[in-house]
């Protein structure tokens, strides 16, 4: 997204709020996944995140909810 030279030069660094997960299959130690994250929105303060983790066969293993910010030495960043 060509975020992270700016996050660098303003000092912003994230920030995570809350994260709700439901693991539906298991993943054995060391198995190769694939991890999806689509933004949902945001609003002045969060930015809401879905994060699909899912396997070689291409089942869902588990699925997260995140609410996360980006803050800065002066605050959260809006």
């Amino acid at each position: 997204l060509g975020l992270l030279p700016h996050m660098k030069r303003e000092r912003w660094y994230p920030v995570l709020g809350n994260c709700m997960i439901r693991f539906r299959r298991p993943l054995a130690p060391f198995e190769r996944f694939t991890l999806t994250t689509r933004i949902l929105g945001w609003d002045e303060k969060w930015v809401y995140l879905l994060q699909d983790f899912t396997n070689a066969k291409g089942q869902t293993a588990a699925l997260a909810l995140v609410r996360g910010l980006f803050g800065s030495p002066h605050g959260s960043i809006s």
